[in-house]
């Protein structure tokens, strides 16, 4: 469904543009309606726009709030139904004044989103495209480039063909926002997946630069450090000129920097025994090993492991 702090957001503004076109307030059904959707009874709601358009067919003001109702009852495909014919109508008549400049971002803003959530990325990029050549500044220009590359990460994630552009829309994503750590991941991952293991661990260096910067800011620690630790394996066997230590003395930086709220304990246990022993550090890891059994002794495949260290050393 849409996330209705968004459209409650545009239907304000749409409503506000609405007033001042007419100069006035509308009474009766489009009132009651407007009412209705600002409660949050966008069922009801939904009934009354359909009630007030039936009176005014023609009304655009009354067709967009419908629209923004539908996308908040979960129809999204209606909704695209609806609003695209006058966001369509709006870029083709051309824009007079600020007004309809904003009255253009909003629904098509909204359109990009409802796209997505129809499970079609390629006209979601269409619309943030157009956007994108109508800012009027820089702000609004980083803003849909950004929401564009979003929406292209998408389109082509699992489409090798497409494997530079995906690359291409996780950089812009990268450069553009502050909170870019699942990026980074997915950008080095890629590399890996291509072979290209030196795009790899460049990628996998500048993550972790990145990391040091913004750690409040990550969300998935764990897929962070597994990318790190998939670095410092690549590092062992590439012609890099890397060291696998360098990345594993990274992974230990981050796991400490995870805190509580990143990593749980025990999961900082289970890290810290995988570099153990990857690094040969076979009594580092039986003593981890012991430890995290402590908290959870009926764990099988962690007692073989325990059993098995203890017989090579």
């Amino acid at each position: 469904m849409y996330k209705k702090s968004n459209a409650g957001k545009l239907i304000s503004l749409l409503l506000f543009f609405a007033l001042i076109l007419t100069g006035c307030t509308r009474e009766g059904t489009f009132d009651k309606a407007a009412q209705l959707y600002h409660e949050g009874n966008y069922k009801e709601a939904k009934k009354h726009f359909e009630q007030a358009i039936e009176e005014e067919p023609d009304d655009v003001d009354l067709r967009v709030g419908y629209g923004f109702c539908l996308a908040m009852l979960g129809k999204s495909r209606e909704a695209v139904d609806v609003l695209y014919p006058i966001y369509d109508c709006k870029l083709l008549e051309g824009l007079s004044n600020e007004g309809d400049v904003n009255f253009l971002y909003d629904i098509g803003d909204a359109l990009a989103d409802l796209y997505m959530e129809t499970g079609n990325p390629v006209n979601a990029g269409y619309i943030s495209d157009e956007l994108i050549s109508l800012a009027r500044n820089t702000d609004e220009k980083e803003k849909y480039m950004l929401k564009s590359a979003k929406i292209y990460v998408e389109l082509y994630k699992d489409n090798f063909q497409y494997e530079d552009a995906y690359r291409r829309a996780l950089s812009e994503i990268i450069d553009l926002s502050i909170y870019a750590g699942d990026e980074y991941v997915a950008l080095v991952n890629s590399y890996r997946t291509g072979g290209d293991y030196k795009g790899m661990l460049a990628a996998a260096d500048n993550m972790i630069i990145y990391m040091r910067g913004r750690s409040a800011h990550i969300d998935n620690f764990p897929s962070a450090i597994s990318t790190i630790l998939d670095a410092a394996e690549v590092a062992g066997y590439a012609d890099v000129g890397r060291t696998p230590e360098e990345y594993y003395s990274a992974a230990q930086e981050f796991i400490s920097l995870a805190g509580d709220k990143g990593l749980t304990y025990e999961q900082k246990l289970r890290y810290r025994i995988v570099i153990a022993e990857r690094m040969h550090q076979n009594d580092v890891a039986i003593r981890l090993l012991g430890v995290y059994l402590n908290h959870r002794p009926d764990d099988q495949k962690a007692i073989k492991e325990k059993a098995f260290l203890e017989n090579r050393f």
